[in-house]
């Protein structure tokens, strides 16, 4: 998929590069970005990124500016949430309410990805878990199951008589789970992948992006509906999901150019989402009202995995709304060798090769 090269800096801290061959559909992209912009952070959720944390007499909010004894930091603050896959990755600089006021975005965020984290599992671990649609009548399982056998698989489970979770294409191997996602707030789901970037940002550029925090703590209320800069950029890729999530930080080479100086790059399961960082102080001059460009960053995904799975597929998400949006349909398709039928249902398939969703 791609290779990451870790380095040490001056006080030996982990520094990780990120390299690959790009898929020949996003060849030109992948070229344009990389003219135009580099890496300055890259967090894979891996153990040995995990740095040290600062004593809490000594912590202070990024998020509210508060320092302790004045607010609290005993819960462990998660760069990237842990039901995306991280386990390594904490913060020292999130105090426990605005921990706590995050969640909400969090849980927005679970919610728009819907039941398609469980259908992508970290297959190396055995711990059960379940999931049920808003309606309850599907499950969604991942673990070790008697009925399955001895490996970490998926086991879906649905109660509802006539609500065609399934269709299944036995000529073309490929199995389709029908789903609809629980209520979520648009915004709130950008503002959690908002928060992510504001979090994995470098501490020398908190004060320039002030503005960006105001908006995300709800003091600063810009117009937001149909604007692009709530846009984000989403890849979804067929075949096996990235190991761990990874976190990237874009900068501009060309301060004078008229596009935003950081994007913010999430690797997940079979997932990136990219946005543009907003209200930075030294993009300021670009909110004149003339057209700039927003580019897209290409996916992770290497020139031969590609040709073994399938290309990414783009999208772009709209999170500009305010107003909550229900019922919203899913699916989640799986290629597969073979379907065993067990005593008139389907049992499980095996050995799946892909998904996409």
């Amino acid at each position: 998929m791609f290779q990451i090269f870790v380095d040490r800096d001056a006080d030996n801290n982990p520094i990780a590069r990120i390299r690959y061959s790009a898929c020949d559909r996003y060849a030109e992209c992948t070229k344009a970005f990389h003219e135009q912009y580099e890496s300055i952070v890259l967090l894979p959720s891996r153990k040995e990124f995990r740095r040290k944390l600062r004593p809490v007499k000594d912590r202070m909010c990024r998020f509210c500016g508060k320092k302790s004894p004045e607010v609290t930091f005993k819960t462990a603050a998660h760069l990237i949430p842990s039901f995306l896959g991280n386990g390594f990755l904490f913060s020292d600089f999130e105090c426990d309410d605005c921990n706590n006021f995050h969640s909400l975005f969090e849980s927005n965020l679970t919610y728009y990805m819907g039941m398609s984290v469980p259908f992508h599992p970290n297959l190396s671990r055995a711990r059960q878990r379940k999931v049920k649609n808003f309606e309850n009548d599907l499950e969604v399982g991942t673990g070790i199951f008697e009925k399955i056998g001895p490996e970490v698989a998926i086991q879906i489970v649905s109660d509802g008589s006539g609500k065609n979770h399934f269709t299944i294409d036995e000529s073309g191997k490929k199995l389709t789970v029908n789903f609809a996602r629980k209520t979520y707030v648009p915004l709130l789901v950008y503002k959690a992948i908002l928060k992510m970037a504001l979090s994995a940002m470098p501490v020398d550029y908190v004060y320039k992006y002030r503005r960006a925090f105001a908006f995300l703590m709800g003091s600063y209320e810009p117009p937001t509906e149909g604007n692009m800069i709530f846009q984000v950029y989403a890849f979804v890729h067929p075949g096996p999901q990235y190991n761990y999530p990874i976190g990237i930080i874009w900068e501009k080479k060309n301060k004078d150019s008229r596009m935003n100086t950081h994007h913010f790059q999430l690797l997940f399961k079979n997932y990136s989402f990219q946005l543009a960082l907003p209200y930075f102080d030294d993009d300021l001059w670009m909110y004149d009202g003339q057209e700039n460009l927003l580019m897209v960053a290409p996916p992770c995904i290497d020139k031969a995995f590609a040709e073994k799975f399938g290309v990414p597929i783009f999208q772009t998400l709209n999170f500009s709304n305010k107003d909550p949006v229900k019922g919203d349909p899913q699916e989640v398709t799986f290629t597969f060798n073979e379907v065993l039928f067990k005593e008139g249902s389907i049992d499980h398939n095996d050995k799946g090769e892909g998904l996409s969703v």
